[in-house]
C-alpha cells in the first residue's frame, strides 16, 4: 500500500505543478512546461 500511496501522491504534485505552470508565465521556466505537459 506505500508503493501505491507514493505514485499517488507523486501524481498529485505533478498535477499541482502543472496547474501552477499553466497559471504563471511560461517564460519563467519553459523547459518544465514542456516536460510536464506530455505526461499528462
Amino acid at each position: 500500500m506505500s508503493f501505491l500511496a507514493v505514485i499517488f501522491s507523486l501524481s498529485v504534485i505533478y498535477y499541482g505543478i502543472a496547474i501552477v505552470k499553466n497559471t504563471a508565465p511560461e517564460s519563467t521556466q519553459p523547459h518544465s512546461t514542456s516536460m510536464i505537459c506530455p505526461m499528462i
